[in-house]
């Protein structure tokens, strides 16, 4: 959903490839395409203050992270965000629209860690999980960054945002049962 609840962004495999489309929440009007690729494009978050999409992009297992700027309700020209040849999932954005969250196996095939890294400059790039890590959620303050670990830890991470970052030790809140 936008932040102010009046469109839904949902991924549909209507063209034989994952398309992200914009409808608005009221049902009125047609569904305006995200972009129109032949790669697949998967939503992920919207940023809370309604300026930019996050979504997966690509062909292939190696799919990047990027950002589509939405202007008076349309999308505007998409953006990588992450790149690369490893595995990346998961962004979010911090409330604030200044950092996204996202997990990747780049320091190790298929073992996921959480990163942090400024946006949309991408010139900051931190990790925030030690010894794996997953679905990255921000406080609403955007004081700390909650993860999964590959054991089911639930985890929280102080943060101080601005123009850098500075994260603290990630310390567990509680274990969830894997049933």
């Amino acid at each position: 959903w936008s932040p102010d609840g009046k469109q839904v962004a949902f991924t549909t495999w209507r063209k034989g490839n994952a398309d992200i489309y914009i409808k608005n929440a009221n049902n009125v009007g047609a569904d305006t395409p995200l972009l129109e690729s032949p790669m697949n494009e998967t939503i992920k978050d919207w940023s809370k203050d309604g300026k930019y999409i996050a979504f997966e992009c690509g062909k292939d297992q190696f799919q990047d992270i990027c950002a589509a700027p939405m202007e008076g309700g349309k999308p505007g020209k998409p953006f990588p965000v992450v790149q690369g040849q490893n595995r990346k999932d998961e962004p979010q954005f911090s409330y604030d629209g200044k950092w996204i969250a996202y997990t990747s196996d780049i320091n190790e095939p298929g073992k996921f860690e959480v990163f942090v890294q400024s946006f949309p400059s991408g010139d900051v790039k931190l990790q925030i999980s030690r010894e794996g890590g997953g679905q990255p959620r921000w406080r609403r303050d955007g004081k700390e960054l909650y993860f999964r670990t590959l054991d089911n830890r639930h985890m929280a991470v102080d943060i101080a945002l601005g123009a850098r970052i500075e994260p603290g030790i990630p310390h567990q809140l509680f274990t969830s049962s894997t049933t």
